[in-house]
C-alpha cells in the first residue's frame, strides 16, 4: 500500500525541501543579471533538482498543488543546472520563468505549509 501524500514524513520532507528551494532561488532572483553562477550554487541547483524529481515521483507529489509547484520548481532548477551564467538570454528567459510562476511567492507559500 503505496502512504499517502499527506503522511507526516512527506508533509516534513515537502517542507523542508520547499525552504531550501525558496532559499536557492531568493539567491539566484537577487544576482546581478551579469552575474556567472558559482560552482557552490550550480552544486546546490543539482541537488535541489534531484530532490524534487524524487519528491515528485513519491506520494507528496499526489497532491494536485504540491505536484504543480514542485513541477515549476523543476522546470526552473533545469534552468539553473543549465545555465552558462554568461548569457543575457539565458538569464532573461529564467527571469521571465520566475516572474510568470510566480516561483518565488509560491515556494514562500509552499514551505510555511499555507
Amino acid at each position: 500500500m503505496r502512504p499517502s501524500a499527506e503522511s507526516p514524513a512527506y508533509v516534513i520532507a515537502s517542507s523542508q525541501h520547499l525552504s531550501r528551494a525558496e532559499a536557492l532561488v531568493a539567491v539566484v532572483a537577487s544576482m546581478p543579471s551579469d552575474a556567472a553562477m558559482d560552482s557552490l550554487t550550480a552544486r546546490w541547483a543539482k541537488d535541489m533538482l534531484t530532490n524534487t524529481r524524487l519528491l515528485l515521483d513519491s506520494p507528496a507529489g499526489d497532491d494536485p498543488v504540491r505536484r504543480r509547484l514542485l513541477e515549476d520548481l523543476e522546470t526552473v532548477l533545469v534552468q539553473l543546472v543549465q545555465r552558462s551564467g554568461r548569457s543575457a538570454e539565458d538569464r532573461e528567459i529564467l527571469d521571465r520563468t520566475l516572474q510568470r510562476t510566480q516561483l518565488l511567492t509560491r515556494l514562500r507559500s509552499g514551505a510555511s505549509g499555507t
